[in-house]
């Protein structure tokens, strides 16, 4: 069973995630227990974290199939609805996001990265699925 992210809740206003489910099949309704959670604690938005992010992801939507010049596929424009979902969720807990870029499946990774930029989670977003990539602080990974 493949895992899935079912529901965002946030106590920031006007912000509704739960509705964009990347996994076909999948409604706000189904309530299988989560495999896994993340908590985010809301702190005051600061008005342009994530800004960058937003314009990368919207320059996302003008790529074409072959836009590397070695076959990769446009980015999906749902994957990039997620992507812009996730990140206006983190920007309203004030979470900023390091970076993002589109793959050549038509996936959009997030590369979200702690203070010191000693631990990251790259999230991929698929057009079927969603992938994390967890790394811990450096020299603490076992090999």
């Amino acid at each position: 069973m493949p895992a899935s992210i079912h529901n965002y809740s946030s106590s920031a206003q006007n912000i509704s995630i739960g509705a964009m489910s990347p996994f076909r099949g999948h409604s706000i309704e189904d309530r299988r227990p989560a495999t896994a959670s993340v908590i985010l604690t809301y702190v005051d938005e600061k008005p342009n974290l994530n800004n960058k992010i937003m314009h990368l992801l919207d320059e996302c939507t003008y790529l074409k199939d072959n836009w590397d010049e070695d076959g990769a596929k446009a980015p999906i424009g749902s994957v990039i609805s997620i992507a812009k979902g996730i990140t206006t969720l983190l920007s309203k807990h004030g979470q900023p996001i390091f970076h993002i870029a589109p793959g050549s499946n038509g996936e959009v990774m997030l590369d979200i990265r702690n203070k010191n930029k000693t631990k990251s989670v790259e999230i991929l977003l698929y057009q079927d699925k969603a992938v994390a990539v967890l790394f811990p602080e450096q020299g603490t990974a076992s090999d």
